[in-house]
């Protein structure tokens, strides 16, 4: 903390920890916060500011955390109260700057930044000094829709440049912030790491253009390259290396399987051997749905060496050589369970618009499918258990 500051039940500062603050004795204190510790009813209730300036702290934004004090004859009367004035502006820094992807050599990524903005997408603190607190976040609202402890990573264009981002909602530390704590106030951690710069061009074209093509060259100065095959689901653009591609096939004979999982489309034969078809939709819920039905196929995927999985899209891309120079791996740090790319693809510098390329990794598809039918797994079992419950306390009931 940078302050305590100790009033009494009008509000009057009576004391103060930090000596630049000697002024504020005897000065009536006037902000909700100090009104609402005045109005708390026992000594384990306590109250927080509004993120907001105050003269308690250089005028800068602070929280300050409010506690009641209380008539030793009448734990139920306020006698007055202490304020905690929290050192926000290095502490926020500190954690940001700790959380910041680093190099082999220790070092932070240079570009890389960090954000703790509400829900609101007001700014907390920041690693940038254009990004100050009290700002607004202008980045999309899904990185603050999450539940408690969940997270989610996409790719943005921000200020000029792609960056991949991963933000986190908090989920309380220790016992506050559980069920029992009435103060709420959730708060996203987001991380961007910088990929490439996106032209004006670039940004323009993410909306006069849903369909994005590769630079199709195949000049002697393309040299070390690699083939791409793309295509659409919903207006996200995904590509796999032309190795992992068997072929396209379209919808007919595709057998729905009633009950199934929601990311199972079904089952098509091919070459008699029935092909699981899944919707990357239902394994990535934040991304747009689809639009285009009436054109979607199926592109079956080798994963490992005999082993085949169909993916469900809305329409097919190009197959480019795209120069490996273009070719950039995501950060470890956005390989979660959720992440089922590994790279992605530039836009080449000398094309007038351009988008990024994600490149799905059909082991990373395996592995999110794994993770959801342990979670389903795991809610089943507990739906098991409560039903179990219910018949017990049913056969108790009769029995009695």
């Amino acid at each position: 903390y940078d302050n305590l500051v100790l009033f009494d039940r009008q509000g009057r500062v009576l004391a103060v920890s930090n000596p630049d603050y000697q002024s504020y004795c005897g000065k009536l204190l006037g902000d909700e916060w100090v009104r609402s510790v005045l109005g708390l009813k026992n000594s384990q209730s306590y109250t927080v500011s509004l993120f907001a300036p105050s003269g308690l702290y250089r005028n800068r934004h602070t929280y300050i955390y409010g506690a009641a004090l209380y008539d030793m004859q009448d734990d139920g009367k306020a006698v007055g109260g202490i304020g905690i004035v929290f050192d926000s502006a290095p502490q926020f820094e500190a954690m940001l700057k700790d959380a910041l992807p680093r190099n082999e050599n220790g070092e932070i990524i240079p570009g890389s930044f960090g954000v703790f903005a509400d829900r609101e997408r007001n700014v907390i603190s920041s690693t940038r000094n254009d990004i100050p607190p009290g700002s607004r976040l202008d980045v999309d609202e899904k990185f603050f829709a999450m539940s408690n402890g969940e997270g989610i990573s996409s790719i943005i264009e921000y200020g000029g440049h792609y960056y991949a981002v991963g933000s986190r909602i908090s989920s309380g530390y220790r016992e506050f912030k559980d069920a029992h704590d009435g103060y709420r106030n959730d708060v996203a951690a987001l991380i961007f790491v910088p990929l490439c710069p996106a032209s004006a061009e670039h940004a323009r074209a993410r909306v006069e253009r849903p369909r994005m093509q590769l630079q199709m060259t195949r000049s002697a100065e393309l040299g070390d390259a690699v083939e791409i095959a793309t295509f659409y689901v919903g207006e996200n653009w995904f590509g796999l290396h032309s190795d992992n591609v068997v072929e396209a096939i379209d919808l007919s004979g595709l057998t729905h399987v009633p009950g199934a999982a929601s990311y199972l489309v079904g089952y098509v034969l091919h070459h008699s051997i029935p092909i699981p078809v899944v919707n990357i939709q239902r394994l990535l819920p934040q991304i747009a749905a689809s639009q285009n039905a009436f054109h979607q196929q199926i592109v079956l995927v080798r994963h490992k060496e005999n082993s085949l999985f169909g993916i469900l899209v809305d329409s097919l891309g190009e197959i480019p050589e795209v120069a490996r120079s273009r070719v950039e791996m995501l950060s470890s740090m956005f390989s979660g369970e959720g992440v089922i790319a590994d790279s992605l693809v530039k836009p080449d510098a000398s094309q007038q618009a351009g988008e990024l390329l994600l490149i799905l990794n059909p082991d990373r598809i395996c592995q999110r499918i794994a993770f959801l039918k342990g979670q389903e797994a795991e809610q089943s079992h507990g739906a098991n258990a409560n039903v179990n419950v219910v018949k017990g306390n049913v056969t108790k009931l009769v029995r009695s």
